[in-house]
């Protein structure tokens, strides 16, 4: 998008906090598995062993509206995962270029123990890969939004036992956008399946 095309906007005043929250999860969703999507990108922040903050560039990988969550890869080994264990705090931030929104996620992160849901993530992310060849005749180049995967080709040592998936469910949604030069926000309050089931 140039500087001289008007800029998509979503009128935040139209819809509710149950349309704008299932308008979030349907954006999450869409740039999981499109690169060149602007919310492709996400920083994740944790708590660092010292107590302070630490934060770095993640790609999106999933996200369900059913299960409110959102998935990372990461290597089993890495510090973000020691940090989770030791305190599952966690803000996201991502920023919607189209509509010039900004989302702070803010719930609690887990590492996905499932040997089956492992085992689907690590081969979607293959499937994607191998879709890239085909469409390009050639390997995809380094790039942090494909980091896994190239270490996958490269590194014998990089398999599905040293790969690990950030789970994380939010509990609030911040939608922050710009209203005559200064941010808007909206608090949007996520209800997740197990809080609905014992309801019943």
């Amino acid at each position: 998008m140039s500087l001289s095309e008007p800029r998509p906007t979503l009128d935040l005043a139209a819809l509710d906090d149950a349309a704008l929250l299932h308008w979030v999860w349907n954006r999450l969703a869409a740039a999981a598995d499109t690169p060149e999507d602007s919310m492709h990108l996400h920083v994740l922040a944790t708590t660092a062993e010292g107590g302070g903050p630490d934060a770095r560039l993640m790609v999106l990988r999933g996200a369900s509206e059913v299960q409110g969550a959102i998935w990372y890869h990461a290597d089993a080994a890495s510090t973000k995962i020691r940090q989770m264990q030791a305190d599952p705090a966690a803000c996201v931030v991502v920023y919607d270029a189209p509509t010039d929104l900004q989302l702070r996620l803010r719930g609690t992160a887990s590492i996905v123990t499932s040997d089956e849901e492992i085992r689907a993530h690590w081969h979607h992310i293959r499937a994607i890969v191998q879709q890239l060849r085909h469409d390009t005749g050639e390997a995809p180049p380094h790039d942090l939004r494909l980091e896994a995967l190239n270490r996958s080709d490269h590194d014998p040592a990089w398999q599905p036992d040293h790969f690990a998936v950030i789970q994380i469910h939010p509990n609030t949604i911040d939608v922050l956008s710009p209203q005559n030069g200064a941010p808007r926000r909206r608090r949007l309050t996520v209800e997740h399946q197990h809080s609905r089931d014992d309801a019943h």
